[in-house]
């Protein structure tokens, strides 16, 4: 689903900040 992979690619955004 898009919103699964979306809510992973926020994750994985928000770990490099």
């Amino acid at each position: 689903m898009v919103y699964a992979i979306n809510m992973a690619k926020n994750k994985l955004y928000s770990n490099e900040i």
